[in-house]
């Protein structure tokens, strides 16, 4: 046999090799139960995606922070985004096996908190099928979040800023859920072929997005004991994942709610497992040898104030756990709000364990509190204890009066003030177990009121208001007004009123205020009345499409005197002007809406004399406004390629019955919507619509669209060197090109060819051009960068043929 022959006959048995070892694999991993569940080969084989599904590693949720990949593993499953609101699942088919009966799922999740319902909100769907495609009741999980319930427990809100939904409005939290883990028990099913399926939707109107990583695992189902420690007693271990616990048994000592538990006489054990999909699991196992337990020890029972700390030891191991805190040291300080034992657990060096409790009591604390009232600057005020404690005595007082002078210890006091204000009195008690309580409360010594009023001068047949100005320092006030008004009428106690004076002239009004502290003092005034002025306009168009501008002529008189001030009201919106003559322009937004109405407005003129005498008049719907159109439309898209330069116009406008639209290429339409417009050539251009109304208003927007010019490319997979004049080269072919880059491997991946002119295609030789290469498949990878100024890179293989 030739050394020719007999290379290809080595090549032919390897390969032949090769091929029985790949089948023999494919088979192997097909017949194993939930192979790469837990996605750690790092791709996706073996299972059906659909949406938006993608392997992940490294880094962490930009909301939540938690790692993509879960703890434990290096890769892991993203299912959804938060910009495409296409479904997206995926699916795997296993085979059930007595070596892995037990399934667990580990997700974690962002969502759009927008305020849903359990029915309408974004969700995280895992489900189980069995080999009929029926659901596994237990195997079904939802998590979401909604306001009405529904879902589990968990989420929090993310640090990062809140955002709008699609729909524009804003803001809302995002809420996210950590990586959580749970299990479910496949046993019934082992030797079935079942379907595990996980997916991510947002909410159901598709405006508040969702998405999921997922994480998957296979374990065995065990109830198993570790009786390693001599001295704690026997450990009993459960399947982790599921939701809750409860371990019966002759002796469970610690643990009754945990995946754990500690036991510490021999017997059967049964522990009923809750899964988060509420189906209780149930494991038995019968303990034959517990060992003995070590002997832990802990301060004696003690007592402090409320709000004050105590140091708690002990002894009796090598290390300590106070539970349910995160102390690992023989001794703990702690303030309790109310009276608590406290557990530690202790370990030995054999890791032997034992817990002890202590006690600590709180004693109350005094509630401190006197009375005390108000007096006049030079009075003396009395202080009279009011302290209390629950259990025990007040043994001790303490009185400081805020005004600097010396404290005194008795359990009721009497003092002083030397000036009139507010001055803060403390009160400190002491129990008969040395626990204190402070009280700080304001007293005021009051002063007399200051009387003072004002009224304006008024016109014949108008009423007078006197508002009252009178002041008296805080915590006082004034509490009896009594009105005298110079004309001989009644007095009048409001602390603000009116009268009506009978004829013009000047009365003395007089204002006695008293404190309700029944301190008093009065003020007088001089008040004066005036005649009045008669006002009057008119206005030569009323009537138009909004804006409507009017000019208002000033038609006023008055008997005597001047008149000295103008005020216009030109009715709806408010607006006024203090011109002789009057001028204003009225809208009418009602068409922007989309349901036109007209609108008429109020016009008045107030007139004020140089004595301060008012006139009004009114003309009511003295103006008409029209309301215009709102012109609005789309274009789609906005921008096109001159291959396909179709452009969609739909109107969007309100309130209008004509248009007339000029497409910036010399063409027009009278159509509501006119039909697809095809550009004859590349550039931008600006579009016009114009619409009316019933009312004759119009009005006109615009929109610009782009024609642009385009590129493509391609790669032949084959050629032929023969120097015939046909295929002689390979190259990739296209146009619009601005940058093109080709390198040729051969399937050992040596580089064999290269050029960065798209004119230099490669001519089948090898070694700088020196040899010519042997016909075979080859790989290239073609860099190019479009007229866009976007860069794509090809990758594939060419057979050389000779």
């Amino acid at each position: 046999m030739s050394k020719s022959i007999r290379k290809k006959y080595v090549f032919i048995v390897r390969n032949l090799l090769g091929f029985l070892l790949t089948l023999l694999c494919s088979y192997a991993f097909s017949q194993t139960s939930c192979y790469d569940i837990d996605f750690e080969n790092g791709t996706l084989n073996g299972w059906t995606t659909s949406g938006n599904v993608s392997i992940v590693s490294t880094g962490t949720d930009i909301y939540g922070g938690f790692p993509v990949s879960a703890p434990g593993g290096n890769y892991s499953v993203k299912v959804g985004n938060n910009t495409d609101p296409t479904p997206s699942s995926l699916s795997k088919s296993f085979v059930v096996t007595s070596n892995s009966p037990i399934l667990t799922y580990r997700y974690a999740m962002d969502l759009l908190n927008y305020p849903h319902t359990s029915t309408d909100a974004g969700r995280v769907i895992i489900d189980v099928l069995d080999q009929n495609n029926n659901t596994i009741s237990c195997a079904h999980y939802e998590a979401l979040y909604s306001t009405n319930g529904g879902g589990p427990q968990g989420f929090l809100i993310s640090s990062q800023a809140p955002e709008g939904n699609i729909g524009g409005e804003c803001c809302y939290p995002i809420s996210y859920k950590p990586w959580t883990s749970l299990s479910i028990d496949l046993t019934p099913y082992i030797g079935q072929s079942v379907t595990l399926r996980a997916s991510c939707e947002w909410c159901i109107y598709d405006v508040d997005w969702a998405y999921a990583y997922f994480d998957f695992n296979c374990t065995d189902y065990q109830l198993t004991q570790d009786t390693t420690c001599n001295g704690i007693g026997a450990l009993l271990v459960a399947p982790p994942g599921f939701e809750g616990y409860s371990w019966t048994g002759p002796g469970v000592v610690t643990g009754q709610t945990n995946d754990s538990t500690y036991v510490n006489q021999p017997g059967l054990y049964t522990v009923n497992m809750l899964s988060a999909t509420g189906c209780t699991i149930s494991k038995s196992l019968n303990v034959t040898y517990v060992p003995p337990v070590v002997t832990a020890t802990a301060s004696a029972n003690t007592g402090v104030c409320k709000g004050d700390s105590v140091t708690l030891t002990s002894s009796g191991g090598g290390t300590y756990r106070w539970l349910n805190t995160f102390v690992t040291s023989a001794s703990l300080t702690v303030a309790p709000s109310s009276t608590t034992s406290y557990t530690v657990e202790v370990t030995d060096q054999f890791g032997c364990k034992d817990s002890a409790s202590t006690t600590v009591e709180i004693y109350p604390l005094p509630t401190a509190f006197y009375s005390s009232s108000g007096v006049c600057k030079g009075d003396a005020m009395d202080f009279t204890n009011m302290s209390s404690i629950i259990t025990g005595s007040i043994t001790d007082w303490a009185w400081s009066f805020g005004d600097n002078t010396a404290w005194i210890y008795t359990e009721n006091a009497t003092h002083t003030y030397t000036d009139t204000g507010t001055f803060s009195t403390t009160l400190i008690v002491t129990s008969n177990n040395s626990c204190k309580d402070t009280i700080v409360l304001d007293n005021t010594v009051h002063p007399l009121p200051v009387p003072y009023f004002t009224a304006g001068s008024v016109c014949e047949g108008s009423i007078t208001f006197f508002t009252d100005a009178s002041t008296c320092p805080a915590p006082d006030g004034v509490q009896i007004w009594a009105w005298h008004f110079g004309d001989g009428s009644p007095i009048k106690n409001n602390p603000n009123t009116s009268h009506l004076y009978p004829a013009a002239g000047s009365y003395t009004a007089k204002l006695v205020v008293t404190s309700d502290f029944g301190c008093q003092d009065s003020i007088t005034r001089s008040i004066v009345i005036n005649p009045n002025p008669v006002s009057h306009f008119s206005a030569a168009d009323t009537t138009g499409c909004s804006p409507l501008c009017v000019s208002f002529q000033n038609e006023s008189t008055i008997s005597s005197g001047a008149n000295a001030s103008f005020v216009w009201n030109y009715g709806a919106g408010g607006n006024t002007d203090n011109a002789i003559n009057g001028y204003n322009c009225y809208t009418n937004n009602t068409g922007e809406a989309g349901m036109p109405e007209l609108y008429t407005f109020d016009v008045s003129l107030t007139v004020t004399s140089d004595s301060g005498c008012v006139s009004s008049y009114t003309k009511n719907d003295y103006i008409t406004v029209f309301p215009n159109p709102v012109a609005n439309f789309t274009a789609d898209p906005l921008s096109v390629s001159i291959l396909n330069p179709g452009i969609e116009f739909t109107n969007l406008s309100l309130s209008e019955t004509e248009w007339e639209w000029d497409f910036g290429d010399l063409t027009t339409s009278l159509d509501e919507n006119p039909e697809l417009h095809l550009y004859p050539d590349t550039g931008i251009y600006t579009i016009q619509l114009i619409v009316t109304n019933p009312y004759s208003c119009s009005d006109t927007t615009y929109r610009t669209i782009t024609i642009e010019p385009d590129w493509a490319f391609f790669v032949p997979n084959a050629f032929t060197p023969n120097s015939d004049g046909v295929n002689d080269s390979f190259q990739g072919y296209g146009y619009g090109l601005l940058d093109y880059n080709m390198s040729i491997f051969d399937r050992w991946g040596n580089h064999i060819y290269q050029t960065e002119s798209y004119d230099k295609p490669w001519d089948g030789k090898a070694n700088s051009g020196n040899d010519k290469a042997q016909m075979d498949v080859y790989i290239y990878q073609i860099s190019i960068e479009d007229i866009h100024g976007k860069k794509h890179t090809y990758t594939g293989t060419v057979t050389l043929v000779r």
